[in-house]
């Protein structure tokens, strides 16, 4: 799974290259692939990486979007990428005497999720459309998981639904591509050890899953036809007599 993410990752950043001669994704053009990268920040029972970037873990995917209106977009994504606690490689949490010392986990995450992206109802060509992402979806992870300093790791593979809540920007580069950044965090609905072996004591909603934050930055480029019944180059929404 990992190997075939990263090769499809690798191809839509060749097609990337060569749409400079497209458009940016509007109301004429429906369709666009996003390729971008990824850090991730782990918070669950073990403690927190939020706001941390040392040693931060990385990752990528691909996005593909139909525009539907001026406000609204239909997203399809697929992602790679791996998390850990503690953030530094090989070490083990010290919390003082608590049931999480000395642990640590290593994980590969995939996700794929199928979200509704809510827009500023904003002209095509302004330079920057701000967002907001509801996208529900599906994770496989792997994770190893160790309980002391001396014990052999304890692998986990699980399914999870995954939530999914990002806000953004999409920066119109003109012709060719749009560039987006976007922050979000993801909640994982699986039983409370799954990901990091360890089972908190709070059982609220807030704070009874494990979660992680991903931070995305990429490229979109737009493909597909606008109409235009009678062949004079102007599509039908904005020609004056499009018979």
């Amino acid at each position: 799974m990992k190997h075939l993410l990263k090769t499809a990752l690798l191809g839509g950043v060749a097609l990337l290259g060569t749409a400079l001669s497209g458009h940016a994704q509007n109301a004429d053009k429906k369709f666009g692939l996003s390729g971008y990268a990824t850090l991730l920040q782990y918070r669950g029972d073990l403690g927190s990486n939020y706001w941390d970037t040392r040693n931060a873990t990385y990752g990528g995917g691909l996005t593909l979007s139909r525009y539907i209106s001026k406000g609204f977009d239909l997203n399809l994504s697929a992602n790679q990428s791996t998390l850990r606690y503690p953030a530094e490689p090989n070490t083990f949490t010290n919390g003082g005497g608590f049931q999480t010392d000395n642990r640590r986990f290593y994980a590969n995450v995939s996700t794929f999720g199928l979200g509704l992206k809510f827009k500023l109802p904003l002209k095509d060509e302004f330079f920057v459309h701000p967002y907001a992402l509801l996208q529900p979806g599906f994770a496989y992870i792997y994770s190893d998981r160790y309980a002391s300093q001396t014990a052999l790791n304890s692998r986990n593979t699980f399914g999870a639904f995954d939530a999914q809540g990002a806000l953004g920007l999409d920066f119109r580069l003109g012709p060719g591509a749009s560039l987006f950044v976007q922050a979000g965090q993801h909640w994982l609905f699986a039983p409370d050890d799954a990901l990091d072996g360890v089972k908190g004591r709070d059982d609220s909603f807030t704070e009874g899953y494990d979660r992680y934050m991903q931070f995305s930055a990429g490229l979109t480029f737009a493909f597909g036809k606008a109409k235009d019944t009678d062949g004079d180059g102007v599509p039908d929404r904005k020609d004056k007599c499009p018979d």
